[in-house]
């Protein structure tokens, strides 16, 4: 069995995307089509106005004549119950969905904010996003969780009347952002380590879980440490067994101002990983993610291959 992940860089098919979208389509699907996944992990999915709600019509324009396109498939929504304008998630299967959900403060409510000394009104902080979750019916009685989330990514997040025309008031309003953006991405992780969590105390050392999608940090950074728990970490190796092993780290995955980064990942546990029989990157002629005009997605697809037999 194929899991992968594959970040699509805000795909649309609307105006707002000055991207030629049948470009982007000529980029995207060789590569959605090459990962040959039997669960597909999608992030950044812009969602289309249609009618009084919104679509995910430019991914079915994308998926049409793939394999994909008859797959199972859940996606985030916000408060509403609607899909949001932008950076939606998609989790896409072969085999039935046992389970299926997203958590969004369900487990770790938004973060209290003290008031700080730029004087900015106080608010809580909360994640940008769910995150996905579904139970895969493997056949035999096996059953796969795979998690599909995209972290705050580590630039300044809003503070109020932090910025004037576009630029921010000042160097400690930005600090703000950026501490604020800071607890999104590791509260949210926080909150995927207790859903993990969770699985574990359900089913034990065998269960089978994947977690996947754009962490934005690289691997000694905290969110994925968290997330991992590793044993140096942790320093109690008798919980070895509840810890998030990373399946391949050979590579970039992004390109950020001619530096190759690694914000991508795949992550499984020990049942799981002893499963595993390769993984794969495709990143070759990847964009700089400053390159806005760029077709093709400045993130890598991953994909990691398991004998669930």
């Amino acid at each position: 069995m194929i899991v992968a992940s594959y970040n699509l860089d805000s795909l649309d098919d609307t105006e707002d995307d000055p991207r030629d979208f049948a470009a982007r389509t000529a980029a995207l699907r060789p590569k959605l089509q090459a990962l040959n996944a039997d669960i597909l992990c999608l992030q950044e999915i812009q969602g289309q106005k249609t009618g009084p709600g919104r679509s995910l019509r430019a991914l079915d324009r994308l998926l049409e004549g793939t394999v994909y396109a008859g797959y199972h498939r859940i996606h985030s929504v916000v408060e509403s119950g609607r899909l949001s304008d932008v950076h939606n998630l998609a989790l896409l299967s072969k085999r039935p969905m046992l389970r299926s959900g997203q958590i969004l403060h369900e487990i770790v409510p938004p973060l209290p904010s003290a008031q700080l000394p730029t004087g900015a009104a106080s608010q809580s902080v909360g994640w940008d996003r769910p995150f996905l979750h579904a139970q895969i019916d493997c056949g035999e009685g096996r059953r796969l969780w795979v998690v599909n989330l995209h972290l705050r990514a580590p630039i300044a997040a809003h503070v109020p009347e932090g910025r004037e025309t576009g630029a921010w008031r000042s160097i400690p309003l930005w600090a703000e952002g950026f501490f604020r953006a800071s607890l999104k991405r590791i509260g949210q992780a926080l909150e995927l380590r207790l859903f993990i969590d969770r699985i574990f105390d359900e089913e034990g050392g065998t269960a089978l879980i994947c977690a996947c999608g754009d962490f934005n940090a690289e691997g000694a950074e905290m969110p994925l440490r968290l997330v991992r728990a590793d044993p140096e970490d942790t320093e109690a190796p008798e919980l070895s067994w509840r810890r998030m092993v990373p399946l391949d780290r050979s590579g970039p995955s992004a390109i950020h101002l001619g530096r190759p980064i690694r914000p991508d990942h795949l992550l499984a546990s020990p049942a799981l990983a002893a499963r595993h029989r390769r993984s794969e990157l495709i990143n070759r002629g990847l964009p700089d993610d400053t390159d806005t005009g760029a077709a093709d997605s400045p993130h890598a697809p991953i994909l990691a291959e398991f004998d669930l037999d």
